[in-house]
């Protein structure tokens, strides 16, 4: 290769190494393309160090790499392979180091018994802006995913500082408020006794003690949130649990036409959980999908117990959580509801979180929403 030639195939690869922002993988892809153009050589391999430290093929000049062998080491073994695959001749090796990182290494089959030393020195050169530029990529990388954990530690930062202020107000409200509702729910009690049930008068204060029930309801849910108590945990069957858990769904007539489909992997399942603050949270995941689909369809609930993790998921056939709220669908005081608190999912994730699991919401194509709650082993 003339000298002229060489110049500008190293300043061509130093360019695309220093200005581009690629992944390791396709720097030592462009690696192997350069070599080729090293007119005395005869094959090469580039080889990349994984995150576990185990060597992998990752391009070749000269032959194909489809009879990829399990190479281990990147020693004399990977040289013999070379040679039985590209023929034989002149090997050398090449590490891919950088700031006292190996990354891998380049094994140049030559088809002479010396190679060119201008050529030489241009591979050496290639290969050290190749190593330059995989290091690069590995900081950077690096330093995007601290930086991505530091936004979300920042996120969630701000996010906790903001529960506990609306929790501390919410347990204000909710303390000044119960007892009131108390009272004047006892004397609408009172009262509706006095009055024939049929009559209009009678009717009236149904409706209000109704509602009352209801603002009751939400100071409960109120309270909760503002103080949440920390998990006891039991080993509870997950068959008998989810059994009553349906069962206090399927107790209400409003739902009666709604059809339950019930799975559980493995059968005998268990769960360690606290059951009652579970209970609540499936509970409420299954009356919003009720409520979703206004009482008609099919409501699935499965849960899925690994050695990693419990899957439990709550799909329902409604028309989907609106996108204007998605992003915001488990902060407190969202809902889609016209009498909704929307503290139901806050809550479901306060107590997943207490489980140290999390719960996301996913949006099927299908259509729907799909619950997903994942909690630890």
């Amino acid at each position: 290769m003339k000298p002229a030639i060489a110049i500008d195939v190293l300043v061509a690869f130093s360019r695309e190494a220093s200005e581009g922002d690629e992944p390791p993988r396709r720097v030592l892809e462009r690696l192997a393309q350069a070599l080729a153009g090293l007119g005395q050589l005869k094959g090469a391999v580039v080889v990349e160090t994984s995150d576990q430290g185990e060597p992998v093929l990752v391009a070749s000049v000269g032959f194909s790499l489809e009879a990829d062998p399990e190479i281990e080491s990147l020693d004399e073994e990977l040289e013999r392979w070379v040679l039985r695959a590209a023929g034989p001749g002149q090997t050398t090796t090449l590490p891919l180091v950088s700031a006292g990182g190996l990354f891998g290494a380049v094994v140049l089959l030559w088809s002479g018994s010396q190679p060119d030393r201008l050529e030489l020195r241009l591979a050496e050169g290639l290969v050290d802006l190749a190593a330059v530029a995989v290091d690069r990529a590995h900081r950077t990388r690096a330093l995007r995913e601290t930086l991505s954990e530091l936004r979300a530690s920042k996120e969630s930062l701000a996010r906790r500082e903001k529960l506990e202020a609306l929790g501390e107000m919410a347990a204000v409200v909710a303390h000044e408020v119960k007892n009131p509702l108390a009272s004047i729910s006892g004397a609408l009690q009172v009262l509706g006794q006095r009055m024939p049930s049929d009559s209009t008068e009678g009717k009236v204060v149904d409706m209000a003690l109704q509602r009352l029930r209801d603002l009751a309801s939400m100071v409960d849910e109120l309270l909760t949130f503002a103080r949440p108590r920390s998990p006891t945990l039991t080993r509870v069957a997950v068959r008998s649990f989810l059994d009553g858990v349906c069962g206090l769904l399927q107790a209400n007539p409003q739902w009666s036409e709604l059809e339950l489909q019930v799975s559980i992997e493995p059968a005998d399942a268990q769960l360690l959980v606290d059951a009652g603050q579970l209970q609540g949270v499936l509970l409420n995941l299954l009356l919003n999908g009720a409520q979703a689909m206004e009482g008609r369809g099919t409501l699935a609930l499965s849960v899925c117990v690994t050695s990693e993790d419990a899957r439990i998921e709550v799909l329902d056939q409604g028309p989907g959580v609106p996108a204007h709220v998605r992003d915001r669908i488990f902060d407190p005081f969202v809902t889609t509801k016209i009498r909704g608190s929307g503290l139901g999912l806050a809550v479901a994730r306060q107590v997943v979180e207490a489980h140290q699991g999390h719960i996301e919401l996913e949006h099927p194509e299908a259509g729907g929403a799909r619950f997903v709650i994942t909690l630890p082993a």
